[in-house]
């Protein structure tokens, strides 16, 4: 994992949450999550959004997350 998917996977396991139980929530399905966690596909537009709106994780979390995302795309 990289950077991103380490810390999305942090912020699943911090809240007690299977794979399934996010990916329930964000409306994908489980094998796709854990393909944005793993880098196997890329980050879709509205997962960051998403990840503030159900979690609650906050502006400087959501700031890594970008900062994370972006280095993942070069």
């Amino acid at each position: 994992l990289d950077g991103f998917g380490k810390l999305v996977r942090d912020i699943r396991i911090t809240r007690s949450l299977l794979l399934y139980d996010m990916a329930k929530t964000l409306g994908i399905s489980p094998a796709e999550l854990s393909s944005i966690e793993t880098g196997k596909v890329d980050i879709p537009d509205w997962f960051i959004p998403a990840l503030k709106e159900n979690y609650n994780i906050g502006d400087t979390c959501a700031h890594s997350l970008h900062v994370l995302a972006d280095q993942r795309r070069k």
